[in-house]
């Protein structure tokens, strides 16, 4: 299902865009960087989280000038380090976990961009996450179903323009959706009264070149 509206959304996006393109000469390009990312919320009692640093990369498209509109199709390496919590298990005996967990989205954020300075656009909208797979090392049949197949939030950000079709970019995600399935996080951690959440929150540097 969630494969399915991804296919739709990029169905929808790309061929206006294109369009878009080819009648007035906007730009399109590729750009690519680094995730700093974290997942803030709660699992347990005493949850702990540090950021991560993943891969981030894609195409974009941008559709006018001092003010425009400007989509993006990215992989985006996301999760945290060191997760830490507490919980009693089904033997009434406390549980320490402390693992790392990746991950791995299609995000889709859809920008308003308006120019500041000659070279330096400011950019601001909503993005769509896809949920591709996760790993939560060292624990045992922890997958995809532990973690909802989408997520929503808003970027922040700003485009700084260079020389030669180069541009440099800096964004920040804030996560709006719990991305936690809660009744199976209630199962696995033998509590059905605690409330699970967990919320993406990435800060993205981006080098792209546009063509």
């Amino acid at each position: 299902m969630k494969k399915l509206l991804l296919i739709m959304m990029v169905a929808m996006i790309l061929p206006a865009t294109i369009n878009a393109k080819e009648k007035s000469g906007k730009k399109f390009g590729v750009k690519l960087g680094a995730n700093f990312a974290n997942t803030p919320g709660e699992l347990y009692s005493n949850f702990k989280a540090n950021s991560k640093a993943g891969f981030v990369g894609g195409i974009f498209f941008i559709i006018g000038n001092e003010y425009s509109i400007e989509p993006e199709i990215l992989f985006s390496q996301q999760g945290a380090t060191n997760i830490n919590f507490q919980y009693e298990n089904s033997l009434g005996n406390m549980v320490n976990y402390d693992k790392d967990i990746t991950l791995n989205y299609v995000t889709i954020p859809i920008y308003l961009r308006a120019r500041v300075l000659k070279f330096i656009h400011l950019k601001v909208g909503p993005q769509f996450g896809f949920l591709l797979d996760n790993k939560l090392k060292d624990i045992d049949n922890i997958n995809e179903e532990y973690f909802k197949s989408m997520d929503f939030g808003m970027n922040f950000g700003l485009d700084i323009n260079l020389p030669f079709g180069l541009v440099a970019s800096g964004t920040y995600n804030l996560g709006l959706g719990n991305v936690a399935n809660q009744d199976n996080w209630k199962t696995l951690l033998n509590n059905t009264t605690q409330s699970y959440k967990l919320k993406n929150g990435v800060v993205q540097l981006m080098v792209g070149l546009r063509f």
